[in-house]
């Protein structure tokens, strides 16, 4: 009879503590949570309605506890960018902190950079990282209670890319392009352009974003346009016919977005005519993540090479409209097929000068009178000294001759065979270039660390010709034969690294091909030489002039 009134007592039990724990938990979760929108600030006045605190009471002591909830007083919080370039100036913030229950007069704020520099005070400061690395920024929080920290890890990194994007871009994507860029330590300076606002006021706003955004965008090492009609080439190409811009991306890559690469590199073929950047591709949004990756390794062009299709290369090289194939263009169309299916236009160009200097050599030799070591050393030393640069071409050229001289002098005393003897110079040759290269590393301002090793092997390969001709010659002999080469190798290094010669046979490269006619015509020359002119001077004044006339023809 009893049982019916039990449970009822017993579920009415239920609900009310139920109910009780709901309500402080309520409660809690009010004061714990954020001002709404719209709220007035909290201050010291505020603080003490909302803790029910009186006077003579301390404010932080009722703020210590709501219904029996703990509620912090003091959160501190920071604000600011997880990735910064170097020696830019950075911003870190505390306003995102709370500190309630005291005057703000009491509140200090101090901050640890995590690079050894000294602490800094205040509620916003800025701050400029030297070195690349992972910092752990600290911001400590000081009351006449306690003091609360806070870390926020910072990557201070030197790379950065300016990203282009309009509002067509999928965001989802865009998101994985963003996460990836973090990843990779690339600092993302991101400009989104409204197609509603139409062309004009599009292109204003992207040059005066590059305008405005200068000082920054110059440390940056990539600009990537991603939108979907590509309207920012117009801006681009409007931003670097202004005076005084062709040469902000000097130094920068250009990476043009969409899905049609053939077609927008027709498109955007001017902005690199008129910019000249270091580098400029245009690819498919697939591989945009191969570009971040090399943008990062500091090799864009080899990564995105990798991926065999789906992007564009553009520069001098793809100036021309080759239309369709025929003689006079069919090189054209096979190097720009080259490149763009991985080959480095560096190797293409080498490989397109060889002919240029043979037969610079030849003409030299058949109608200057420059004798020099043949044709194969010349034509070596001139592309040593275009891969590794004069200077550091001569200094070592100079020391390996030098170093051989003495090494043959020495073991021509031990009566070796020719083989093993020559296997003793190269070795002793070696080793004074370890010697160098240890020397460099000792001595800051010796560069031949940065020199490539292929083009020193072959200088030290070269030695045995050099030898060759000593014995052959005689040191006198041998002494004229090197110096005419050197200087022979001198004026071709200077006539290829004139920007009009690496121009010229990029975009036209079928002008090999008149080293033909003009070899053959070489081949045909039985006339005196230049030198024999001035050798001879004396004689040919003696002559009369039908013999003069009959000498030349002979």
């Amino acid at each position: 009879m009893f049982k019916k009134p039990t449970n009822m007592l017993r579920l009415m039990m239920r609900f009310f503590v139920l109910a009780l724990f709901g309500g402080v938990f309520f409660i809690a979760g009010t004061v714990q949570a954020e001002p709404i929108s719209g709220s007035q600030p909290v201050t010291a006045a505020s603080s003490s309605a909302l803790f029910g605190c009186v006077a003579g009471e301390s404010c932080a002591d009722a703020a210590g506890s709501v219904a029996g909830v703990r509620v912090d007083p003091v959160i501190a919080k920071i604000k600011g960018e997880r990735i910064i370039l170097i020696n830019t100036p950075a911003q870190f913030s505390a306003t995102g902190s709370r500190v309630l229950g005291f005057d703000p007069a009491e509140i200090e704020y101090w901050w640890d950079f995590g690079d050894l520099s000294a602490p800094v005070a205040g509620e916003v400061v800025q701050h400029e990282y030297l070195e690349v690395g992972d910092y752990q920024v600290t911001l400590v929080i000081k009351t006449p209670r306690e003091s609360v920290e806070e870390d926020f890890l910072v990557k201070v990194t030197d790379q950065g890319i300016v990203l282009i994007t309009d509002s067509d871009t999928d965001p989802f994507v865009l998101t994985n392009v963003l996460n990836q860029a973090g990843r990779l330590n690339l600092l993302v300076k991101q400009l989104t352009l409204d197609k509603e606002e139409g062309d004009a006021l599009m292109q204003e706003k992207l040059i005066n974003f590059l305008l405005n955004q200068s000082e920054e965008i110059q440390r940056f090492n990539s600009v990537i346009s991603w939108t979907k009609n590509n309207d920012e080439i117009d801006a681009l190409l409007s931003f670097g016919q202004q005076p005084g811009n062709r040469s902000f991306f000097a130094d920068k890559n250009i990476v043009i977005v969409g899905d049609n690469p053939g077609l927008i590199a027709r498109r955007a073929q001017p902005i690199y005519d008129t910019l000249l950047p270091r580098n400029m591709l245009v690819v498919a949004p697939r591989i945009l993540g191969a570009v971040l990756a090399g943008d990062s390794k500091g090799n864009l062009i080899r990564t995105v090479q990798n991926e065999r299709e789906d992007f564009v290369i553009l520069g001098i090289h793809s100036r021309r409209n080759y239309g369709q194939v025929t003689f006079f263009n069919f090189l054209s169309h096979f190097t720009n097929f080259l490149i763009n299916r991985g080959v480095s236009v560096d190797t293409i160009f080498l490989i397109l000068l060889l002919p240029i200097v043979a037969t610079l050599i030849a003409f030299a030799r058949q109608l200057v009178g420059i004798k020099a070591l043949g044709i194969y050393i010349p034509t070596i030393l001139t592309l040593i000294f275009v891969a590794i640069g004069l200077g550091s071409g001569l200094v070592l050229l100079l020391l390996i001759l030098l170093t051989g001289t003495v090494a043959r002098i020495i073991l021509k005393r031990l009566r070796l065979l020719y083989l093993p003897r020559m296997a003793l110079v190269i070795t002793i040759v070696s080793v004074v270039i370890l010697g160098m290269f240890y020397l460099s590393v000792k001595i800051p301002h010796l560069t031949f660390m940065s020199v490539s090793i292929f083009p020193i092997l072959m200088l030290i390969m070269l030695v045995e010709e050099f030898i060759k001709v000593q014995i052959e010659e005689g040191a006198r002999g041998a002494l004229f034969l090197t110096l005419e080469t050197i200087v022979l190798s001198i004026v071709s290094f200077i006539l290829v690294s004139w920007a009009g010669t690496r121009n010229l046979l990029l975009a036209y490269p079928e002008v090999i091909l008149l080293s033909f006619v003009i070899n053959f015509f070489l081949g045909k020359w039985t006339g005196l030489r230049l030198w024999e002119y001035y050798r001879f001077r004396e004689v040919l004044k003696r002559l009369p002039v039908k013999n003069k006339i009959k000498s030349k023809t002979d």
